[in-house]
């Protein structure tokens, strides 16, 4: 379903497909299943710039990558899930040089009885966005997977126990309380320290990280779980396990940080 020019161009309007009269949902396999499809896009150079992205969509996945124009661009697809005319989608507000969007039902349509209400009792949506270079990206879920590829920004990305997975070249920080953090360090990314730290930081959750073995870097891993590593580095034992490698003249901080989760440190072959 495609949403009207005029709803793209509002900010701060919520996006709920039962407000669009006359719209056709798209057939799902299921008789009583409804898809949904959301979209809103926004320039953001100007005489006043957006230079934040902030999204938080309890309801599903995110997704981003890096925008071939100065466009920033969210696209969703909404499975009806729940039985409340009154569905989920998402609104935009504009603060300043900060676009905040946040996933949400109508106020009032929220039912909190259940502290873990299974899966299939709300819609879900999953957003895409794509992000112009530059432009910092917030993003958090609680349990929806957050993917982020190829952004050339600086970033913060975080679930509750959704799997986690991020390229960037900009500063990062990925923090999850009981899910998977997956992430590739490029060499282009090692190659800017100036962006600042790289930061992977769990709970109970695995973190795997990929890093080249030549380029210069600051890498640092710490967790009271096991640590594996395809490079060598130099490590500590003890309460909890500590391994190190520093090269190079012009290091890039890497830190690698678990309570009590696995942490992996793979070499990129490449």
């Amino acid at each position: 379903m495609t949403v009207p020019r005029r709803w793209t161009r509002r900010i701060g309007r919520l996006l709920f497909a039962p407000l669009l009269a006359g719209a056709a949902a798209v057939a799902a396999p299921a008789a009583d299943l409804k898809i949904d499809r959301l979209h809103w896009e926004k320039d953001v150079d100007g005489a006043a710039p957006i230079r934040r992205l902030e999204i938080r969509n309890d309801f599903g996945d995110v997704r981003a990558r890096r925008a071939e124009d100065r466009r920033i661009e969210a696209s969703a697809v909404v499975q009806r899930l729940d039985a409340d005319p009154a569905g989920v989608g998402f609104t935009v507000e504009r603060h300043g040089p900060v676009v905040a969007l946040v996933v949400a039902y109508p106020p009032g349509h929220v039912r909190d009885a259940d502290p873990n209400p299974p899966k299939d009792s709300y819609d879900r949506l999953d957003l895409v966005v794509y992000v112009p270079e530059g432009v910092a990206l917030r993003a958090e879920t609680l349990r929806g997977r957050i993917e982020i590829r190829g952004l050339k920004s600086d970033v913060e990305a975080a679930t509750l126990d959704g799997p986690l997975s991020v390229v960037t070249t900009g500063s990062l920080r990925a923090r999850t309380a009981g899910g998977a953090i997956t992430a590739v360090v490029e060499a282009a990314a090692l190659a800017h320290p100036e962006n600042g730290p790289m930061l992977f930081e769990s709970g109970t959750g695995a973190i795997t990280v990929t890093v080249p073995e030549r380029a210069p870097i600051d890498l640092r891993a710490e967790t009271s779980g096991p640590l594996s590593s395809e490079i060598r580095m130099h490590r500590k034992q003890g309460a909890r396990t500590r391994a190190w490698k520093a090269s190079g003249r012009s290091r890039r901080l890497v830190l690698v940080r678990s309570d009590t989760g696995a942490i992996q440190v793979l070499r990129d072959e490449r």
